[in-house]
């Protein structure tokens, strides 16, 4: 019985590998992140506080100048895009009265290869 279920369970992991896109590849990577934190810019607790899931705005003074975010594939890697428009690339980040994060333009991480939105706390992939 168990060589069977190891057996059917390979053969769906390998479906859904093939079929990387699907709905169903989407609905297991799907992904919300949780309150957003604002901490001082060069805090020690800010690669901790994105490791541990949140994502957080660095602030200098009241001006945000990064936020830094664990990548919603789960690949490990914690990514620190930029807020400031005097350097490019630019993104533009905003927290609703619910403490969620969205981001705009979309985020291309090189390190994975994901590539996805964030609105309302909700993690959108590209297809």
């Amino acid at each position: 019985m168990h060589a069977f279920l190891r057996r059917s369970s390979e053969a769906g992991l390998r479906l859904l590998r093939r079929t990387r896109f699907s709905a169903g590849w989407r609905w297991i990577r799907r992904r919300r992140y949780g309150a957003t934190g604002t901490l001082p810019a060069r805090d020690g607790a800010v690669l901790r506080f994105a490791a541990a899931g949140n994502p957080v705005i660095e602030r200098k003074g009241e001006l945000p100048v990064w936020v830094s975010l664990p990548c919603p594939c789960r690949c490990g890697t914690i990514l620190r895009l930029n807020l400031m428009r005097s350097q490019v690339p630019v993104w533009r980040a905003s927290i609703d009265d619910r403490d969620r994060l969205s981001i705009t333009p979309s985020v291309d991480a090189t390190a994975c290869g994901s590539h996805f939105w964030v609105r309302d706390g909700r993690v959108d992939w590209v297809d």
